[in-house]
Order: C-alpha cells, then structure tokens, then sequence
C-alpha cells in the first residue's frame, strides 16, 4: 500500500495574502485551488524536496488565527537562511529573529525566523557542512539546486507538540509512517521522533515536552541572556496540547483509503469521517490522541 504525507493543513485569514507569502518567499508552485459553500483552499509544493502546504479559507469563519499550543514551527530547509531572511523582511514579514548559528556548533545550522501573515512560524534553516553530509534521511540538499542568483528553498519537518510520544507514533506507523530520526530527550525537555510516509512526503517532528525549557542561572551573562529572549520568542512554555483554531492538520494520499482508515480505527484511534467518495476521490478522516485530524485521499 502507498502511502505519502502530502501536506499539513493551516487555516488561513486570507486566502490570497497566503498564497503570495507561500510563492513569493518561497517559491512554492500553487498545485490546486478550489471554492465550494464550505469555503476556499489552495494547496502548493516546493519543486524540489517533496512537501508541500494546503490553506483552507472556511465560509463565514473571519476569527483570527489562534495558534493555541500545537504545532511548534514549520521548518523550511533553505540554502542561505540569512540571504531568505532579508528577503523576507524587504517583503514586508515579520523580522522575527535575524540569522544565528545554532549552538551547540555540532549541529551545523544557521536560523532564522518569520512569519506568514496569520503568525504561524518559519523557522529558516540552512544546514552546512560538506556536500553530501548536509542533509538526514535522504532529503533533498538546497545548496545542490542554487547558484549564485538563487535561493532555494523546500517544505522541512512540521514540527508539533504531542501529550505522549509513544501512541503519538503508533498513530502514525498505522498511517504507514516510518520512524526516520529520534532524540530520547533534547537536553532533558523535550523527546522527538521524525516520521516519514513516501520519498518525497511531509516529514512530521512529534515533541513531547517534559519540563519548562526556560531556566536561568544566578550568573547571566549576556549571551545566555541573548539565547534566553531568541527562545522565548519562538517557543511556548509547555502546556497541555490546545489545538486553538488555525492549525487542521495533515492531508495523506494513499491508494486504499479504507484499509488505511480501518488500520488507524483497528488500533484504537478515532475515526471522524468513514471512507467517503467525494468528487475525484475517497476521502477518510481520522484523529490522533491529541486532536490532530489527518484526512486521508485516495485518488481515482
């Protein structure tokens, strides 16, 4: 059975203003667009890397984006963080936090943060090193797709909070996932597992927060200061996972919706829409332990 993460599904303010940040800063390619009484949604995919984004507009629904405590960040894997950086911020996106090396220095990264006009954060990632050392479970290297002229840049991990990491993986190994990177404990606050459906799919970072990630010394000197305030800004205190009412979810294709469906609901999961034919496709929905909705599609 094929299965592939496609997307991860953000609810959207303005459906326009979001295409343009998702094409102009990064150069996505806008794949599907379409209108219905329950609203508007677009879906777009970086042409190299494999990845990809679909925004939803429901009909009636002019709340602001509440991005509760969910998903953590939306990695983009770029080959010049700080060149992405600026060109995000001469195109008028929040400046929120300008490039940095990534201590400890082992990890080999420079970042840098904005965000889309909703807030939802991009954490802009350029990974370094030598050529074929720069990249993890056979992704794409951007450096190998730019020259000079050129930024290139594709959809990372979608990184979200979970209660429990272990049924948060089951969940996902039942939608055909596979564990592609673990870390037991990030400096004792928070475990991480990286899955995987599909060469070119979503790779989804689970985190799992065990303690306040936040804690300062007697002696503060002005760079853990300066690390204290960078983190702040991009990273909740721990709580219970809210789901607030912009991030949907993940969007899954498959070539058998119901034995998909049934696998995910045979391992205790809800089940919150049963295989369905709708337009061009069979669609599924299902929920993990914490709320997140998968959709499930299968083309025919």
């Amino acid at each position: 059975m094929a299965t592939q993460i496609e997307s991860s599904v953000l609810r959207v303010t303005n459906l326009d203003a979001a295409i343009r940040f998702w094409q102009d800063l990064f150069g996505l390619e806008l794949l599907d667009r379409s209108e219905s009484a329950d609203g508007a949604e677009a879906t777009l995919r970086a042409a190299i890397g494999g990845g990809g984004v679909t925004l939803v507009k429901p009909a009636g629904d002019d709340r602001p984006v509440g991005l509760g405590h969910c998903i953590f960040r939306q990695y983009m894997h770029t080959s010049d963080s700080a060149r992405l950086y600026r060109n995000a911020v001469s195109l008028g996106y929040d400046p929120t936090h300008e490039p940095f090396d990534v201590v400890p220095s082992r990890y080999n990264v420079v970042k840098s943060y904005t965000r889309d006009p909703d807030g939802y954060l991009l954490d802009l990632c350029e990974f370094q090193g030598p050529a074929g050392k720069r990249m993890l479970y056979d992704q794409v290297d951007p450096k190998e797709h730019t020259d000079d002229r050129t930024v290139a840049t594709y959809v990372g991990y979608t990184a979200i909070y979970v209660t429990k990491i272990e049924p948060a993986v089951d969940f996902w190994t039942r939608l055909g996932a596979t564990v592609v990177g673990e870390m037991p404990t990030s400096r004792g606050q928070t475990s991480i597992t990286q899955l995987r459906a599909g060469p070119d799919g979503v790779i989804v970072q689970l985190m799992e927060t065990k303690e306040a990630p936040f804690k300062v010394t007697n002696e503060v000197d002005e760079e853990q200061v300066a690390a204290i305030e960078r983190k702040v800004a991009v990273m909740p205190m721990p709580s219970k996972v809210d789901m607030g009412n912009g991030f949907q979810g993940f969007r899954v294709t498959t070539d058998d919706c119901a034995t998909l469906h049934d696998n995910v609901v045979a391992g205790g999961f809800q089940s919150l829409q049963k295989p369905t034919k709708s337009g061009s496709a069979i669609i599924a929905e299902v929920a993990d332990p914490d709320g997140y909705g998968v959709e499930i599609r299968q083309p025919y």
